[in-house]
């Protein structure tokens, strides 16, 4: 079979749907891991796959490839556990003016938020949007830890 068959989709697929066995044996009949700009890393990446997204990371997968977008889409679904790899590897927290925590706090997801804020996100990119976002949604646990690292929104008295 080929592996490169439709730019790689194979191991789009695998990694997509957490087969890490397969991703592996893809990848050792030479897979691209590069293929598509990593889409593979940003795939297993936003599916919450963190045993398929350390395959990936060990074989060359590159943790910056389309301006972070395996941390943007892991963020954005609450994926604790590949944040945490994609960070421990590297991954910029400022990619695409911090849009990381922006969509974490958007969608509720406390812990990401705490780890993203740990790692120095900035919590005043594009002007407290993540506050913003936090507080339209209602969400306590995120907006308490946007405030209790300095996110303030003037004139909404939150």
């Amino acid at each position: 079979a080929d592996v490169h068959a439709n730019n790689d989709r194979a191991l789009r697929d695998a990694s997509r749907q957490g087969y890490a066995a397969v991703v592996e044996i893809l990848l050792v009949h030479g897979a691209d891991v590069h293929a598509n700009n990593d889409r593979a890393l940003t795939a297993a990446s936003s599916n919450g796959h963190a045993a398929v997204v350390e395959v990936l990371l060990a074989r060359g997968a590159d943790v910056h490839a389309a301006r972070d977008w395996a941390l943007g889409g892991a963020s954005r679904n609450g994926h604790l556990a590949v944040v945490k790899v994609l960070l421990a590897h590297g991954a910029d927290v400022h990619a695409q003016n911090d849009r990381a925590l922006r969509d974490a706090s958007r969608e509720g997801y406390a812990a990401v938020v705490e780890i993203l804020l740990a790692h120095g996100a900035d919590v005043h990119a594009l002007g407290d949007e993540a506050l913003e976002m936090a507080n339209i949604n209602g969400d306590v646990d995120v907006v308490a830890a946007l405030r209790a690292a300095g996110a303030r929104a003037p004139g909404h008295g939150f």
